[in-house]
């Protein structure tokens, strides 16, 4: 595949879910060296070639189903056009883990500080423009708006851990009442034994309330550490974003 480094980086800051599929030995005459290279997607497109042909076809369903499976490895085949042994290894890149973090105070800073390193995509939500103006920000996916606005464009799954830390209680009972019934691998949500009792009500209010969703909703946010610094907090909501990304 002609300049491959490109076409694989390119899919990767799309954050699109495909594998490298690379020639690696050829036992007999086929029409492409090893080291033939082709990315093949989700859907079954794809971008530079392995030879075409019957080989090709089963390469791309091949391909597909590590995908499924999130798997890397070899795979072995006979062209049936020839009889020639082909061995390939195909390597699955799936999209970056989103965390989307509602509200851009204390807590916020210090966590972008800690998921900088924990291979997150991060976006910050706050209607406060100059909370988001703060370095600690820097270089990251800002959205100064308020937060009906960009939920209503935004439509959460397995690859998002959301954390609800806004500046109001209300903000974060709103947001939570949107997604809490939504497909996402964590959400959490800042406070206290009461906060999450109040919480609660809301949601019962607006016959928004699921037992069993709610009870997916981490909060008390984070593992158990000692000390109630923003630090600390940050730090303790990281270690749990690990340990469910870890999980799934």
């Amino acid at each position: 595949m002609e300049n491959w480094i490109s076409q694989l980086t390119k899919a990767r800051q799309a954050q699109r879910t495909f594998a490298l599929c690379t020639l690696i030995n050829v036992e007999g005459s086929f029409g492409r060296p090893p080291g033939a290279r082709m990315l093949v997607f989700e859907d079954g497109s794809t971008q530079g070639t392995i030879g075409g042909g019957p080989v090709e076809l089963e390469v791309i369903k091949t391909a597909k189903a590590f995908l499924k499976e999130t798997k890397n490895g070899m795979f072995e085949m006979q062209n049936p056009e020839t009889g020639t042994r082909l061995t390939f290894f195909i390597e699955s890149f799936q999209p970056d883990s989103e965390l989307v973090i509602f509200g851009a105070g204390h807590v916020a800073r210090a966590l972008v500080y800690f998921a900088r390193k924990l291979e997150f995509s991060i976006t910050v939500v706050d209607e406060r423009a100059e909370m988001l103006a703060d370095p600690a920000f820097a270089g990251i996916n800002t959205k100064a708006m308020h937060h009906p606005e960009f939920l209503k464009g935004f439509e959460p799954g397995p690859r998002h851990f959301l954390v609800l830390c806004s500046h109001r209680h209300d903000y974060d009972f709103e947001i939570l009442a949107q997604l809490n019934n939504k497909p996402w691998a964590y959400l959490g949500m800042i406070g206290n034994r009461k906060k999450i009792s109040e919480a609660k009500e809301f949601l019962l209010q607006r016959n928004a309330f699921d037992e069993a969703a709610f009870a997916k909703v981490d909060s008390p946010i984070g593992i158990k550490l000692p000390g109630k610094s923003p630090e600390i907090i940050g730090l303790s909501i990281a270690a749990r974003l690990i340990e469910v990304k870890n999980q799934a």
